[in-house]
């Protein structure tokens, strides 16, 4: 029997903390991801929005842009060789609410 995989809740804190954690549980539980593989990118991504919080507590497309397009000026450095990794892992993460939104938005 698979243990189920919780995420630490407490490694997240910005507005999209529940979203983040929910995320990497569903990767692990359901596609048998290994959480090391998400969390340095969440971790990156979460202090990004509570360094640049939105007025609406969602995941919209300019949040992801602007992750993903920071410059060398700003407080998180983001590694050039990774940032593929990090658009396809954001990327998902944005999907993934939107279609966790519309499952509740059906509800």
């Amino acid at each position: 029997m698979n243990k189920t995989y919780i995420c630490d809740t407490t490694y997240f804190r910005s507005y999209l903390a529940d979203c983040i954690v929910s995320f990497i549980e569903y990767k692990v539980n359901a596609n048998r991801c290994k959480p090391e593989s998400f969390l340095p990118v969440m971790s990156l991504f979460d202090r990004y929005c509570m360094d640049y919080p939105e007025q609406e507590h969602c995941l919209k497309r300019e949040t992801v842009i602007g992750f993903l397009t920071i410059g060398p000026d700003e407080k998180i450095q983001l590694h050039p060789e990774k940032l593929l990794l990090y658009a396809l892992l954001v990327i998902t993460l944005h999907r993934y609410s939107e279609q966790k939104m519309f499952i509740l938005y059906l509800l």
